[in-house]
């Protein structure tokens, strides 16, 4: 477990890095922390809910921001952790607050073992959207409210409940960031 998420901090601080090599050096970084309530689509199991907590680093430019997230979630059936890279449009409201729209491409690691003390563990892409909310409550501080929907790639062949596959996970999501000005 420890191996899983040193690795998976590992590839969303490359992830993150990558971003803010591959635009021009004037955006200002930021990086967050935050909460989510999400829907779990896997399939011939139960749909159910869960919460989630996550991190993030990228960097903001005038109209759009690039960033990297790593986000664990734990329901009964599983538990997951997905890694994203996003592309974010923003279009400013009033003064202090912006919209967002944007997509994400993500791997998720899907773990039914979580409950059972068996190995059954697949990793797999992923294709979603988001938008939301970005509201500057103080020089640097922000609060950033929205939903995400995401589909997957994902199948396993569990002992314990068969074919199994990770079709979407949908979720509001609540975050505090910081932006280095």
């Amino acid at each position: 477990m420890l191996k899983s998420v040193v690795s998976s901090l590992a590839g969303v601080a490359l992830l993150a890095s990558l971003a803010v090599q591959a635009q021009e050096p004037l955006g200002d970084p930021f990086m967050g922390v935050g909460g989510s309530l999400g829907h779990l689509d896997l399939e011939p199991l139960d749909s159910s809910q869960a919460s989630g907590i996550g991190v993030r680093l990228g960097v903001v430019y005038p109209d759009h921001r690039l960033h990297a997230q790593l986000n664990f979630h734990t329901w009964d059936e599983a538990e997951t952790r997905v890694m994203a890279a996003h592309y974010d449009r923003l279009w400013s409201l009033t003064s202090g607050l912006e919209l967002f729209a944007g997509v994400r491409g993500a791997l998720v690691d899907l773990d039914l073992a979580a409950k059972h003390q068996t190995e059954e563990y697949v990793t797999g892409p992923g294709l979603g959207l988001q938008s939301g909310l970005i509201w500057e409550f103080s020089r640097g501080w922000s609060l950033e409210t929205g939903l995400r929907f995401t589909r997957f790639q994902v199948e396993i062949d569990s002992q314990l409940a068969g074919k199994t596959e990770l079709q979407a996970l949908n979720e509001g999501y609540v975050s505090l960031n910081y932006r280095f000005y």
